[in-house]
């Protein structure tokens, strides 16, 4: 019902200001979002609940989580985007409204050839207009940047360890689960149950899954590899979280500098067993009688994997 009314109000804005269908849905997007975010803070807290347990549920759970994350990163796009054009548009506004109070200064300027008075104006040539500057960045733009990385790092973490517990199952360490009075589809079907009263996004169907866990056609090596670079790419996002997270009061940061390090932990510990894995694997070691725990001792809703 939310979402009808956003994209009625967008509607009625682009018809009251006779502005292009293909005008930003400005409360269509905000709506999405915060939708979004429930469904993604459900669904990471039922695995901080512990009520997605063993190998199996859990490579469920990151997979959607997955997917809610990308979900959110493309909306957080298309929110930037739109912020962008909206600058360019003012500025240009700024522009246009300088040379229509001072046509003559203008023209007698390009008369005279005066290239340094022109540039102060940032660079107009017989009234055009100049290249978009770009604001400097404020304190609030920092945290949109610390909020967007930490979108991201979560959707690394989660798809690193769909392929971590992929890359267990194809080596034979983890085995899928069978049951004789249900099916993973209809287990599948209860957890999302409550996704199903969305519209958008539209929930996802256990075939999805079976289909985008689908590594069959990977090798082994090649997996583990794949595993093993979301880990170091979401490395690599801490450190730049690090590195912003001090240019901004600790009152408005969205993740504490403790949790940052906490993902750090999970990032190292599952990259070091991937680095193991990996070595045992290049000699053609048989890894079938190994054995694997999950934990989340590091953080309480991302797993570190470790293999014995």
């Amino acid at each position: 019902l939310i979402q009808k009314e956003a994209s009625a109000i967008d509607y009625l804005f682009r018809e009251e200001h006779k502005l292009d269908a293909r005008t930003t849905p400005y409360v269509t997007n905000y709506v999405l979002s915060i939708t979004v975010s429930i469904l993604e803070h459900y669904l990471s807290l039922s695995i901080e609940l512990d009520l997605f347990t063993g190998h199996h549920d859990l490579s469920i759970a990151f997979w959607y989580w997955d997917f809610l994350m990308s979900t959110q990163l493309n909306v957080s796009n298309m929110m930037l985007m739109a912020k962008v054009e909206r600058d360019k548009l003012q500025q240009t506004i700024i522009l246009q409204e300088e040379q229509n109070n001072a046509p003559t200064k203008l023209k007698r300027e390009k008369k005279k050839g005066k290239r340094g008075e022109k540039g102060k104006r940032g660079g107009n040539k017989g009234g055009t207009t100049s290249a978009y500057t770009p604001p400097e960045m404020t304190a609030e733009d920092v945290e949109d940047q610390i909020n967007y990385l930490i979108l991201g790092l979560k959707r690394t973490l989660c798809r690193g360890t769909v392929r971590f517990i992929a890359a267990l199952t194809q080596a034979g360490i983890c085995k899928k689960p069978k049951y004789e009075f249900t099916s993973q589809e209809k287990r599948y079907e209860k957890r999302f149950e409550l996704f199903q009263t969305v519209n958008h996004p539209p929930a996802l169907k256990y075939d999805d899954y079976v289909q985008g866990s689908d590594f069959s056609s990977v090798s082994q090596l090649e997996l583990i590899t794949s595993a093993s670079e979301c880990f170091k790419s979401a490395k690599v996002i801490v450190d730049n979280i690090l590195e912003n997270i001090v240019k901004v009061d600790k009152l408005y940061l969205a993740v504490r500098k403790e949790e940052v390090m906490k993902l750090a932990k999970v990032c190292v510990g599952n990259n070091l067993y991937l680095h193991k894995m990996l070595l045992q694997a290049q000699k053609g070691n048989d890894l079938s009688n190994s054995v694997m725990m999950m934990d989340f001792k590091s953080h309480n809703q991302f797993c570190s994997i470790t293999i014995n």
